[in-house]
């Protein structure tokens, strides 16, 4: 497991579902996972949302592993 995964797939390649569904698994309890993509996301299921920006076209997200064990 990782305490710290970090996504920026191509933005053309519309791999952020699948890429965010591959990376929960693989995060300890009480990892982090950032992504980077041209829209905002939601917190995907097991995830909850620390921290959003906007950047240009680049909104950054920063999520936490919720209920880590559970």
């Amino acid at each position: 497991p990782f305490d710290l995964v970090l996504l920026d797939p191509p933005f053309e390649a519309e791999l952020f579902d699948r890429a965010l569904a591959a990376a929960v698994p693989a995060l300890s309890a009480g990892g982090w996972l950032y992504l980077e993509a041209p829209r905002e996301f939601s917190a995907p299921a097991g995830l909850r949302r620390h921290r959003h920006l906007k950047a240009g076209l680049t909104h950054a997200h920063l999520f936490k592993l919720e209920n880590p064990g559970a």
